[in-house]
């Protein structure tokens, strides 16, 4: 069945209006090319499990309330949900979102799943929506097709004692069930961050390639998320150094064998090293505590930003040194996400000396991923030569042994011929 057609056969499936199935044929085209064909299967089985549900006006808490309860129609009714605290993530209800429910049985094995989606329409005169030809939010829709794509495939993996791990493409949350209490509890969660950067990125090329633009921000009343800026940038540059294989392996097909090559080289610098340093949190502690010199910001502001950075002081100033690469990186990201919440009160337009502080801390907050990539660069510049060598290689090795078999068959048809005359 074609892509279009499956696409029809889903929008009639739930009752798509026709803005959203054309908003999706002509979204889904383009956040498949490139991609291998197990990773388009997941895309379109995707769709077929996903709801979308679209209102005109950002949905409150109880509206959604109101979704879940009728997608699990009475399921779950057992069991009690902790969330865990994310910081400033997701603490307001979103004009878009990918929502995924695990279903547990008496026993509290998970059964089953529910996902859905929401979004939230454009004004129908709005720039954007103009823009788009469409009032579905075409950003937003791109983004969290990504996240429920990269959730399609072990979405869910339960333990023996119950526990379980919620892996939504790099993310990885780990819960904590307690059979008796028929409680779920959030205990870790891992990267959040590298996730909402990478899908960022693609929702950006998709969008690019879709409008025909060089960047997003030709966009009419285009809005850009937190992920946007610093860390879509930094993302990016890994993306372009490592490549995207790797990356799409890891966030859609679960796959981690090429990136964690990739993450021996990058822990095996001198950057890295230094940064897991006890000498480094402290030079960054240094370069935070300079917001006193702020001028023209009153005290209770300065107070403000020292009060974050001290509530997150677990995020800014990490103590535990162990860890993979790409933990760290997400947590460079993570950084640079909260930080947004805080940067206004800098007032880098009024001084000079603002502007140095500010670029000061946002420096000390890079370099931690910018410092062993650029490192790592020309060795894996050289790993990526080798792999490719050794592609093309077995790629020639077995079009030679495919025409080899093409011969040998062809000599004994013409063989069996002449014994048969």
């Amino acid at each position: 069945m074609e892509i279009d057609e499956r696409i029809d056969w889903i929008a009639q499936k739930y009752n798509y209006n026709t803005e959203l199935r054309e908003a999706l044929k002509r979204c889904i085209p383009i956040m498949i090319e490139n991609k291998s064909n197990p990773e388009i299967e997941l895309l379109m089985k995707t769709l077929e499990r996903v709801e979308i549900i679209d209102f005109n006006s950002k949905p409150t808490k109880q509206q959604l309330d109101e979704v879940e309860n009728r997608k699990l129609n009475g399921k779950n009714k057992h069991v009690l949900f902790g969330t865990k605290d994310k910081g400033e993530y997701g603490k307001e209800v979103a004009l878009g979102a990918y929502h995924s429910i695990p279903i547990f049985d008496e026993n509290m094995n998970i059964v089953e799943r529910v996902g859905y989606i929401h979004l939230t329409r454009l004004a129908e005169n709005s720039q954007a929506a103009k823009a788009y030809q469409s009032t579905i939010n075409l950003s937003h829709l791109i983004h969290e097709l990504g996240h429920a794509w990269s959730s399609q495939k072990a979405e869910y993996i339960q333990r023996e004692n119950g526990d379980f791990t919620i892996n939504i493409g790099m993310s990885t949350t780990n819960c904590k069930v307690n059979k008796e209490n028929h409680t779920v509890t959030e205990d870790d969660v891992k990267g959040l961050f590298i996730e909402e950067a990478l899908n960022t990125l693609e929702e950006e090329n998709t969008l690019k390639k879709l409008l025909a633009i060089d960047s997003v921000n030709q966009i009419p009343g285009y809005v850009p998320s937190e992920y946007q800026g610093l860390m879509k940038g930094v993302i990016e540059s890994f993306v372009q150094n490592i490549g995207q294989l790797p990356f799409s392996k890891a966030k859609i097909l679960k796959d981690y064998t090429d990136l964690e090559k990739y993450q021996e080289i990058l822990e095996s610098t001198d950057a890295t090293k230094n940064l897991n340093s006890k000498g480094w949190n402290e030079q960054k502690k240094e370069s935070f505590s300079k917001v006193q010199e702020l001028e023209g910001v009153p005290d209770e502001m300065k107070a403000e930003i020292q009060d974050f950075f001290g509530k997150y002081k677990h995020v800014f100033f990490k103590t535990e040194q162990d860890g993979h690469f790409f933990e760290k990186l997400d947590n460079v990201l993570e950084q640079l996400f909260d930080f947004n919440f805080i940067k206004y009160n800098f007032n880098i337009l009024e001084s000079e000396k603002n502007r140095e502080i500010y670029l000061e801390i946002l420096k000390k907050i890079t370099i931690e991923a910018y410092a062993p990539l650029n490192e790592a660069k020309e060795e894996i510049e050289n790993y990526n030569k080798k792999k490719n060598e050794i592609l093309i290689n077995h790629l020639a090795k077995q079009a030679l042994e495919t025409r080899s078999e093409r011969k040998r068959t062809k000599r004994f048809y013409f063989s069996n011929r002449r014994k048969n005359k």
